[in-house]
Formats: C-alpha cells, sequence, structure tokens
C-alpha cells in the first residue's frame, strides 16, 4: 500500500451555497497522474525492499484504477510503463518490451 496528498486546488467547493463543486481539468489530471506516479515508486520502493528483487509492471496481474472518464484507465496504464521504461533504460537494461 501507498499513498500520496497534495494540495491542488482541481476539484473544491469554494461556494457551500452551491450544489456543485468547482473542477479545473487539466489540473485534475495533472493531480492525479503525480498521485498515481507517486505511489508507485512508493509501492515499487516496499516491495523491492520486501521481495529483494526489482519490480516492474511485469509482476502485476491486474491493476485498478479511478476512472471519472473511460481514457483515463488507458493513459494511467501508459503512464506506468513510460516509468518503467523509463528507469530500465536509465539502469542499462535496453528496451523493456517486445514491440
Amino acid at each position: 500500500r501507498a499513498s500520496f496528498f497534495d494540495h491542488a486546488y482541481d476539484f473544491y467547493k469554494p461556494n457551500l451555497s452551491s450544489e456543485y463543486p468547482t473542477v479545473d481539468g487539466q489540473l485534475s489530471i495533472k493531480s492525479f497522474l503525480k498521485a498515481l506516479t507517486e505511489c508507485y515508486k512508493g509501492m515499487k520502493s516496499k516491495l523491492e525492499v520486501q521481495n529483494k528483487e526489482t519490480f516492474s509492471l511485469d509482476s502485476v496481474d491486474y491493476a485498478c484504477f479511478h476512472t471519472p472518464y473511460c481514457k483515463q484507465t488507458y493513459k494511467s496504464m501508459n503512464h506506468l510503463f513510460k516509468i518503467d521504461m523509463e528507469q530500465k533504460l536509465l539502469s542499462g537494461e535496453g528496451f523493456p518490451y517486445k514491440i
């Protein structure tokens, strides 16, 4: 388990008498991906210490994501693959996935 908290006004209710909150869609997506990145890195670190081996998405059978709209899941999984790819390329392992 990993968690992340950030002060961002992407979804808030400045006017308490209003029924609806104020939403900043672009900031909300950026905040979500930042939280996803930090949680993935935190979980990855914990699992690597616990299992004494490198962790990557190759070890994951399934993932659950918050889905405010249909493409968010796709973007989230691509974002995690990008993190893994960058780490493997920087460590000298080469391109980690078969095309």
